[in-house]
Order: structure tokens, then sequence, then C-alpha cells
């Protein structure tokens, strides 16, 4: 039941992108809450946002004062969720590069996993139009992480669902990084907590409007906070 399901849209000057996104995400799932947590857009996208939730109830906002972290903002839209009795999240990039018909089918495989992961690493995903650093850079880091962690799981991916009652809120909070290291930590803590992860092939796209958030530094960072955390999560194990 899509009533039971919240989608989380984490933005920072998104304006253009969220007037596309958001009514395809009410024409794809009807009945469910878009949560958008804007961090200090200065766009419009406040204002654009306050007159569609006056007029929507099915609009939920988070208006955070600055740029706080895509992690943060992923984690403040699962807390919010799950306070709020939802059963499923969603959770998709503002910027068009996630499609809504692969966040159906990965609403779909929630039935029967804990996590469910948008992958760009299985045999019917894609990747479009994206520069050849910005491939480089994600290909490396999954490359990182399969060796390291010997998974295939897409860690750095945005496009996640989540069973709610499955994730311990604890956990997460106590762990997990505010930036976009948040990505791997988190699936390294769901692995460790022996939750059911399964994948379903996405296609991504170019942003269609704005500049990316991620940076080179940003992922660099991410990964090597990830192989610390990895060799600490190891000891704890033991």
């Amino acid at each position: 039941m899509s009533s039971d399901l919240c989608v989380l849209l984490p933005t920072v000057n998104e304006l253009p992108n969220l007037m596309k996104l958001l009514p395809q995400i009410l024409d794809t799932f009807p009945g469910a809450t878009i949560l958008v947590v804007d961090d200090g857009s200065n766009d419009g996208s406040r204002e654009y946002l306050r007159n569609l939730q006056h007029h929507s109830k099915q609009i939920d906002l988070i208006l955070r004062p600055a740029r706080l972290g895509i992690g943060s903002a992923h984690l403040a839209g699962i807390k919010y969720a799950t306070s709020k009795g939802y059963t499923y999240l969603i959770t998709m990039d503002a910027d068009l590069t996630h499609r809504t018909e692969d966040a159906k089918l990965l609403f779909r495989d929630l039935e029967n996993s804990d996590i469910v992961i948008g992958s760009r690493y299985l045999k019917d995903s894609k990747i479009e139009d994206w520069s050849n650093l910005r491939l480089i850079m994600t290909c490396l880091g999954h490359i990182t992480t399969k060796i390291f962690f010997g998974t295939n799981i897409d860690m750095s991916s945005g496009l996640r669902g989540y069973k709610l009652k499955s994730i311990d809120l604890d956990l997460l909070e106590k762990n997990c990084p505010s930036n976009y290291d948040f990505f791997f930590v988190s699936i390294l803590l769901f692995i460790h907590m022996n939750l059911n992860i399964s994948s379903v092939p996405a296609v991504l796209n170019n942003r269609s409007f704005g500049k990316s958030k991620m940076s080179i530094p940003l992922a660099i960072s991410g990964v090597l906070k990830l192989l610390m955390y990895g060799f600490r999560l190891r000891r704890v194990s033991k």
C-alpha cells in the first residue's frame, strides 16, 4: 500500500528538478507521502514547496538552515518516517538521476527484503550521459568495496528502500557520518546486523539542471572512512 510509504528527497537548490520529479512520484505512488529535507536552498525551492504543501497533504518538509550533509539528511528522513509510523521509506536523489520506474521495482521488492538497493552494477543496469570522471570515481569506489568487503552491493547508491521496522536507529545515529560516507557505512552496518539486503537494476541519468553536490575529495573521503570503519567493525565482531 503506497499509503504506508514515505519517499525522501534531500535537496539543495533543486527547484527545476523538483517541479518535474514531484508529480512523477505522486503519479507512481498514489497515496504516498513525499518528505523533502532541504538544506538552505535559496533558489525559490522553499517557496515552491511551502505552496505545494498548502495544497497537498502528501508533501512534508524538513527545512534546515544550511548544508548539514547528505548523510544527515537521509538519517533525518529515516527518523521522521519511523516516528510517523510509515512502514516503508524510499530515498531518491532530487536531481532526476533516479527514475520513478526503478523506485517502483524497488518498492515491490521490499515485501521480501529489509533493504533494497537500486544498483548500477547488475545485468540490466545502465548509466547514461555521465562524465568520464564521474564514471571512473563511481567504478573505483565500487571495485574498492567489492575487493575489501567481498560484496557486490552498490554501497554508494542513494536509491534505496527501507523496511523501517528492521532499522536500528540508535545504531545508525551512533555510527553513521553526516556526509557522503553515510551510504557506505550504513550498508556495512546493515550487513553487520544480518539484514536481508537485495538489489534491483537501476538506470541512472545525468542530472537535468544544476550542479552535482558530489566532489572528488568527498568521494575519496567516503571510501577511506569506509575502510577505517570496516577495520573497526571487524575488531568489534571478533
